[in-house]
């Protein structure tokens, strides 16, 4: 499993010599995705970034955005999802691989500092979730 946050505007000095997202999306494609992991979660994607990401033969199955604006995350995987529960910016994802139930939370919460209590409410579903996928796979 590998995480990326795919830093939306284009503000991180990695990426910084790359102009416009075209550039930037492609040289992910081509130098970050190939021969990475089964599972790929990215973080701070955007309906474009989605788009680019459709138009590219990948071999992963690549989970909605629950947002057409602002920030997503979504989850690509050479597996298939047994459940798949989707929450803007966290995903939940439940795989079986090789028979063995492995749960998967893909999430970007919100920064603690100014939203403490929006943090703690993710954090709390995190958890009931988490609870929940443990219970299903039984």
């Amino acid at each position: 499993v590998a995480t990326l946050n795919v830093l939306y505007p284009p503000s991180c000095c990695f990426f910084r010599y790359l102009h416009g997202h075209k550039q930037r999306f492609e040289y992910q494609i081509k130098h970050l995705f190939p021969g990475l992991a089964d599972i790929i979660c990215l973080n701070e994607v955007t309906s474009e970034y989605m788009s680019f990401l459709s138009k590219n033969e990948l071999n992963y199955q690549i989970s909605e955005i629950k947002s057409k604006r602002g920030l997503n995350s979504l989850i690509m995987s050479k597996h298939p999802f047994d459940v798949l529960i989707n929450k803007k910016r966290i995903i939940f994802a439940l795989f079986k691989i090789n028979g063995v139930n492995l749960i998967l939370v893909a999430a970007h919460l919100c920064a603690r500092i100014n939203n403490a209590h929006v943090r703690k409410r993710q954090l709390e579903m995190v958890e009931n979730m988490e609870r929940t996928l443990l219970e299903h796979q039984c």
